[in-house]
């Protein structure tokens, strides 16, 4: 590859495949957080210099399908289809490969050179799933390479293959075949793109798409010139296609057989049912003791944050305490000694000493989400959630929330349903988030300081957000956003022994979201109010 020339790699997959670890080992602390136009999704990107190649990798959202129809999914494809990186990077869960490869077959069809990176190899080995790289390579058209993106195995390897242009050239992408009845279609629209001579997208692929008449793909070709033909063309086609085939069915079965196919000539051994995964969760999902486990975690978290986090909690109010007395002796003029030592040490002290519990909470969090168990914790939950109106999807954002609200609602992109979205984001600024933290310690400390029932305080108040976030969005979903629900449908990945890096990295980009967001608003209050005290009002 051209060194002088930045390589741009997307990073796509399904939720849970552990993409976003792999791309952690492979930038550590070189990523640039956005968010991606359009729409509040966000966005990673991070460089990584690798044999004297400039990499850019571009970290997308989790998504099953290219069928945009949440948020995530428009963006995957959009940056894939539109922004044109010169190479994909699928990452496969290799113990659940089956259900992987369905992306793998439409990320076949875009034309463009594909890797895929077998991830969780140490857990398929242990579920005894022996699988045959060659012949998955050779099925997919792609270069495959084995990882444990966990323990950062395999990391190197990937980066040499990706800089491998010449082994990258000869890839040739599968095409699949959808059948006698619609392959003439796909065929004949094909041609009719071809004619107007100013389409940039992949032509079979963008033939399929408006067959499948993708509300997105026919918007981007209602902008190009000779739109209207193609469209014209389109829609004849569908309504000769509607007697013979539901074509909404058509293409995911294709699609889907492809990937069975796939997968039968790619793995040798398909290995056991019963997991470990599946041994842990007859105890904590159990229909009437999941509930009160989770509870207790939950009470866990809270008590230890309370009790723990009290310790450099105090030590930082001492030190900004000292810190402001040993200034207040320096300083001469009484303005300045006032601005400096009540303005700006009280407001950045009342910050920076409730960190300690901030850090704590967004700590737990990370282990719930990285070790596997939020995922059950929505699937507990989802019954209570649905009798209140709400997503069984929409807890994970809420739990976010937490932490920060900001996050949590950007999080209720991933359902699917635009009502659901909606009643989970207005609801969600109801939950007690990071910032609202150190306002219930200081009335913890004021009202049940002596008691010892801190963390059970805490819990109560956090579990109040919870009530009333959940009565919000009763009365939204019985009033502004009525409707059907949709079906809850998630996966359940395998539960992890979360890395101590990935943990670290996760409470650390929140950490610092918080200090960002949180920090600089209550400095500059503290200024403010100080101002306003400080000066005479005539």
């Amino acid at each position: 590859m051209n060194s002088n020339k930045t390589v741009r790699i997307a990073l796509a997959g399904n939720p849970n495949c552990g993409k976003t670890t792999i791309f952690n080992n492979i930038t550590g602390a070189k990523q640039h957080v956005g968010n991606y136009p359009g729409v509040t999704v966000e966005k990673k990107e991070g460089h990584r210099s690798y044999n004297g190649e400039d990499l850019l990798f571009i970290d997308l959202p989790g998504t099953y399908s290219l069928t945009a129809r949440s948020l995530d999914e428009v963006v995957a494809r959009n940056v894939i289809i539109n922004d044109k990186p010169d190479l994909i990077v699928n990452v496969l869960d290799a113990s659940n490969l089956e259900r992987n490869l369905y992306l793998a077959a439409q990320l076949a069809e875009l034309g463009r050179p594909v890797v895929l990176a077998l991830n969780m190899m140490d857990i398929a080995e242990r579920m005894n799933v022996k699988i045959d790289l060659e012949k998955l390579g050779e099925k997919l058209g792609a270069v495959v390479v084995p990882l444990v993106g966990s323990k950062n195995i395999g990391t190197d390897r990937l980066l040499a293959v990706v800089i491998d242009e010449e082994r990258l050239s000869r890839l040739k992408n599968p095409q699949i075949f959808y059948g006698p009845e619609v392959e003439p279609a796909i065929t004949a629209l094909t041609k009719v793109i071809e004619e107007s001579g100013n389409i940039n997208y992949p032509l079979r692929w963008l033939a399929v798409k408006l067959l499948e008449n993708d509300g997105d793909v026919v918007e981007k070709v209602q902008a190009v010139d000779g739109a209207e033909k193609i469209l014209e063309e389109a829609s004849r086609l569908r309504a000769g296609l509607k007697d013979k085939v539901d074509l909404d069915f058509h293409f995911a079965q294709y699609r889907h057989q492809f990937a069975v196919e796939a997968y039968n000539a790619a793995v040798v051994s398909a290995g056991t049912s019963d997991t470990l995964s599946d041994r842990i969760d007859r105890v904590l999902t159990h229909k009437i003791l999941g509930l009160p486990i989770f509870l207790f975690f939950m009470w866990l978290m809270f008590t230890v944050v309370i009790d723990l986090g009290a310790y450099p909690q105090d030590w930082l109010e001492t030190g900004f305490g000292m810190l402001g007395d040993r200034l207040g002796t320096i300083i001469e003029d009484k303005q300045l000694r006032s601005l400096v030592v009540d303005g700006a040490i009280g407001g950045v002290g009342a910050v920076l000493s409730f960190v300690p519990l901030i850090v704590l909470l967004y700590f737990f969090i990370s282990l719930i989400e990285d070790s596997g168990y939020m995922a059950r914790a929505a699937f507990l939950i989802d019954r209570i959630m649905r009798a209140f109106g709400l997503h069984g999807k929409s807890f994970i954002p809420m739990i976010l929330g937490f932490g920060c609200n900001v996050p949590g609602i950007m999080a209720a992109r991933t359902l699917d349903n635009e009502r659901d979205r909606m009643v989970t984001i207005l609801g969600l600024p109801f939950m007690s988030c990071g910032a609202r933290l150190p306002v219930y310690t200081l009335f913890i400390a004021a009202f049940f300081g002596s008691t010892g029932f801190g963390g059970t305080v805490l819990f109560g108040m956090y579990l109040l957000g919870i009530v009333v976030a959940i009565a919000i969005a009763l009365i939204l979903r019985r009033t502004e956003f009525k409707g059907e629900q949709e079906p809850f449908v998630m996966e359940l990945p395998p539960y992890h022994v979360p890395t101590i890096k990935g943990v670290l990295m996760h409470m650390w980009e929140r950490t610092v979201l918080y200090l960002k967001k949180a920090g600089t608003i209550i400095l500059g209050a503290s200024i403010l109010v100080w101002f306003l005290t400080a000066t005479r009002w005539t």
